[in-house]
């Protein structure tokens, strides 16, 4: 309860560097710290959203942690 998201990511990702994040918020990405998430190489999906949107943000997050694995293509 102390952390926000993206200090809890910051906190995760110096442990595991390649994790896959993505933020959810019923705010605007700007009401959120959108800089932040832009630092964190993070995907952002805004509340309602869809389950493809879900999908879509979730790949997206995946694909950049993998490229933190295997380096730029």
């Amino acid at each position: 309860p102390i952390l926000s998201g993206p200090d809890v990511a910051i906190e995760l990702l110096q442990q595991r560097p390649t994790l896959a994040v993505v933020f959810m918020s019923g705010y605007a990405p700007e009401n959120v710290g959108a800089d932040r998430v832009t630092t964190l190489d993070a995907e952002f999906v805004a509340k309602p959203f869809t389950a493809m949107q879900l999908g879509m943000a979730v790949r997206a997050a995946l694909l950049r942690a993998a490229s933190r694995v295997s380096g730029p293509a």
